[in-house]
């Protein structure tokens, strides 16, 4: 599918460097260790490999990262809101596709198109204005993606309005509409196949 894209490989997207988890869902529930010993004391702990040596990684209630982002998304006034995963309507999102213009993603009230919620990645490199946050390519090459506004986070097109309260923000992750994931140079479209032209119903 990458060979055959419309999309250079160098331009795919296909792993970045890891927001913090959502609170509610990313705590660590047990201790990541071993002993010579399970936590029963006399179950032999098979990851000791017979050694009687204590070794803590990380204990419960750490704070773990995200593992992966969650689609195609839209905004929804101050909110981004997922995609539907049934019943989206997605003819808009293809035709902006194949004209190489994607309008702002605004949901079905607006545009009825779509760009990848990329707010589980994070600029975790330098800092303020100089943070950043590399990406592994479809072609194996890693590019560094900049944050510009401050915020962490990486806007691919999200229209997001000016002058957020900072609760606002917090609950939106992006800043503003500022524009750091260039569609030229990462792509955030919702379709990266060559076939995404076909419009017609067979069955």
């Amino acid at each position: 599918m990458v060979e055959s894209s419309p999309v250079p490989s160098s331009n795919i997207p296909l792993l970045g460097c890891a927001a913090p988890g959502d609170i509610d869902e990313a705590m660590l529930e047990m201790n990541l260790q071993y002993g010579p010993t399970l936590a029963d004391g006399t179950t032999a702990d098979p990851f000791a490999n017979n050694s009687t040596e204590v070794k803590e990684f990380m204990v419960a209630g750490s704070p773990l990262a995200e593992a992966f982002n969650d689609g195609p998304a839209f905004v929804n006034g101050n909110n981004i809101d997922l995609m539907a995963a049934v019943g989206a309507p997605l003819s808009t999102q293809i035709a902006s596709e194949l004209a190489g213009t994607i309008a702002p993603p605004t949901g079905t009230a607006g545009s009825n198109t779509y760009l990848q919620d990329t707010r589980d990645w994070y600029c975790v490199h330098g800092s303020g204005n100089k943070a950043s946050c590399n990406i592994l390519m479809a072609d194996g090459s890693v590019k560094e993606a900049s944050d510009l506004n401050g915020d962490k986070f990486l806007n691919p097109g999200f229209p997001i309005p000016d002058g957020l309260t900072p609760a606002q923000q917090t609950a939106v992750g992006y800043k503003d509409a500022t524009v750091e994931l260039n569609e030229f140079e990462i792509t955030s479209r919702v379709f990266i196949g060559a076939e995404i032209n076909k419009m017609a119903k067979f069955e």
